[in-house]
């Protein structure tokens, strides 16, 4: 976790973290709770083959869940076990993409 808010750059401040789930809705992978009252939201894929419009609507889905608990600005974060060529539509939905060999 150090390493994504390293990468991230926030691990100055506080936060905690865990995955979350609303029961018949959603579930996030990973979700950031920083003391600078913002979300840091993170999808997780282990893919070499990502749909762009698929995984956005998922996202959006999942985070509309998350805005009716938690009413902070949402950091949206995809991090992403393989390299992989990414469609357009992605790198410029996310705030963030990192590859998990970015992160040791």
């Amino acid at each position: 976790m150090q390493q994504i808010a390293k990468h991230l750059e926030f691990s100055g401040i506080s936060y905690s973290f865990g995955s979350w789930f609303k029961k018949n809705e959603a579930q996030v992978d990973l979700v950031i709770k920083r003391a600078d009252n913002v979300l840091t939201v993170c999808e997780m894929k282990y893919t070499e083959q990502i749909k762009g419009a698929e995984l956005i609507r998922s996202f959006e889905k999942k985070l509309a869940a998350l805005q009716t608990t938690f009413n902070l600005p949402l950091q949206k974060v995809l991090l992403l076990g393989r390299p992989t060529k990414l469609p357009e539509k992605i790198t410029g939905y996310f705030d963030n993409i990192i590859f998990f060999n970015e992160l040791f």
